[in-house]
């Protein structure tokens, strides 16, 4: 069987924060970029620069307001890019749908079918037999998918554009490729539309496999803006995987 694939998400970029000259105002000491991005949006819109009395001149203290508020668009400001490996192409269809991302994946015609893997859904994984089954399903694919593209190439061999050959051969070998095959995204978002991401898929209700990168997402996202996501409280279900909720709208 083609090999297995684990899955792994990287923070490859983040929004950084320089105050402009002259203003005369910092985000709280030891404030997070993402969050500070935030705060001076928010207090650009109020002109709040001077505020050091109310409840809310602390970074920490503004932030919560504008959660609480709810006036998300302010974290449009700042964005975050991951890099995930390891998903299937079922998986990151469903990511796909999140229209305010954008979205770089990566293309199946430009991997050499040896360095192919697929993904193993967990309940899969938990069952001796239920693996047993999903490799000879996958096996059965990849002959399958091989005796297609055999087929289709010997069929074209009076086509002497050798390019547009060998594109039709892998376009037709490609429609029998299983959603289980691993593909990769490059996934950049404002923190509005991380958040709505990370509320709506890691609920309980969604897949395990998209749940679980929603969650991991939700880890590397509270390292770089933890006062914006510090809301969503991370649980374990009773099969041992994990959900995050929060108590507002995203």
């Amino acid at each position: 069987m083609q090999p297995q694939r684990q899955l792994s998400i990287q923070l490859v970029a983040a929004s950084t924060f320089e105050p402009p000259a002259g203003l005369g105002w910092w985000p709280s000491s030891g404030a997070a970029t993402a969050d500070a991005v935030v705060e001076f949006a928010g207090r650009a819109s109020y002109d709040s620069f001077g505020d050091n009395e109310s409840h809310t001149s602390s970074t920490d203290a503004f932030l919560h307001h504008i959660i609480d508020a709810g006036n998300l668009s302010l974290l449009e400001h700042a964005s975050v890019t991951l890099y995930i490996q390891g998903i299937s192409m079922a998986t990151s269809h469903e990511i796909l749908r999140h229209r305010d991302f954008s979205v770089s994946e990566l293309s199946q015609y430009s991997l050499p079918e040896e360095q192919r893997g697929v993904v193993v859904p967990s309940v899969v994984q938990r069952d001796e037999q239920l693996q047993r089954f999903f490799e000879h399903a996958i096996e059965d694919a990849a002959f399958v998918h091989d005796e297609l593209h055999n087929a289709v190439e010997a069929s074209l061999t009076d086509e002497k554009n050798v390019l547009l050959r060998k594109q039709q051969v892998r376009e037709a070998a490609m429609a029998l490729a299983p959603a289980a095959r691993e593909t990769r995204l490059v996934v950049s978002g404002n923190l509005r539309t991380w958040r709505n991401f990370v509320a709506t898929r890691a609920a309980e209700h969604s897949g395990e496999e998209l749940r679980a990168v929603a969650v991991r997402c939700l880890e590397l996202l509270s390292e770089c803006a933890p006062v914006l996501f510090e809301d969503f409280v991370v649980t374990t279900l009773p099969d041992g995987t994990k959900k995050a909720t929060t108590q507002y709208k995203t």
